[in-house]
């Protein structure tokens, strides 16, 4: 079994919450995999290569699938993404932190082996007093949900299946999480920006419309509903 750390009703100015920053930050920069809440669901975090490379043999997840990364602020749109779209930085603006995953182009300043083969990365600002702590200490965390891959994600430690739980290296118990299901994920890249594809979308509690929206496609359905997107994209052409 990983080592446990339970922060549940813990403040980011309490010590212990620090501490279990701290060990968490160190069980990942030393290569290993560690089991994050997040405001959506937990996660599997990895800051190297190889950590990533176990965790999709753990999952049963393609290895040619990157990871979405988790950053601080809307502000590194900046930093890892090149040709932001008015449509990313609305959405970003809008929904940021919180459960929204944006596709993008990849800036020169993330290493190639975070990037799609077509360039493009997943970011997301989570709205989690641990995973945003941790992030500003450490950097970008490439996460996936914690869960076999195609399968529920878990909304708290308990929910995670034991043999996962025992693969990893130390896991972070923060309690139930906020939103209790995955992120949305929209493409905002450039290409979609001039040209709308109406493409498969996964289909969660909120059946998507098929009308086009500003600059932007819906890949999968989660936390945020498609007419929140639709709502906050189409607001600013008013």
């Amino acid at each position: 079994m990983p080592r446990i750390l339970n922060i549940k009703e813990l403040e980011p100015t309490n010590a212990a919450f620090n501490l279990a920053v701290d060990e968490c930050a160190q069980v990942l920069m030393a290569g290993g995999i560690a089991c994050i809440p997040t405001d959506s669901v937990y996660g599997f975090a990895a800051t190297t290569p190889l950590a990533a490379e176990k965790i999709c043999i753990l999952k049963g997840r393609p290895l040619t699938q990157k990871f979405p990364l988790l950053i601080s602020a809307a502000d590194d749109l900046d930093i890892y993404a090149q040709n932001v779209t008015v449509a990313a930085r609305s959405l970003a603006n809008a929904f940021w932190p919180g459960a929204l995953t944006l596709v993008v182009e990849a800036s020169d300043a993330l290493p190639y082996e975070l990037m799609e083969e077509d360039g493009s990365v997943a970011l997301r600002v989570p709205d989690s007093a641990f995973a945003q702590v941790l992030i500003k200490k450490i950097g970008p965390l490439a996460t996936t949900s914690a869960n076999i891959h195609t399968k529920d994600a878990a909304a708290c430690l308990e929910d995670l299946d034991e043999v996962l739980l025992e693969t990893v290296d130390i896991a972070i118990d923060g309690g139930r999480t906020k939103e209790q299901q995955a992120s949305t994920i929209v493409d905002v890249r450039k290409e979609i920006a001039q040209t709308f594809h109406d493409g498969e979308i996964q289909k969660g509690a909120n059946a998507p419309r098929k009308e086009p929206l500003s600059g932007a496609r819906i890949l999968r359905i989660g936390s945020i509903a498609e007419q929140d997107i639709w709502g906050s994209l189409h607001a600013k052409t008013k």
